[in-house]
């Protein structure tokens, strides 16, 4: 994701995260599991940054997309 601006001192910390879309690719809800608040807060204004999703019709049907974000 070139949106994310990867915080300061993060080199290899790793974040799971869950995001929900609606039909036409826009944000609903966003889920972290990080122990650190930058990366949360990262990963969180890098995936509102890069809305609406283009979302192909095959896949319209799922709700939750988990990625993980892992800084380098």
């Amino acid at each position: 994701m070139n949106a994310w601006n990867v915080p300061p001192h993060s080199s290899g910390q790793i974040a799971k995260v869950k995001i929900q879309l609606d039909l036409d690719g826009n944000v609903l809800s966003i889920d972290i599991q990080s122990n650190s608040k930058e990366m949360q807060d990262s990963i969180r204004q890098a995936i509102l940054q890069s809305a609406p999703y283009p979302l192909p019709d095959a896949i319209k049907y799922r709700q939750f997309f988990y990625i993980t974000f892992t800084a380098k």
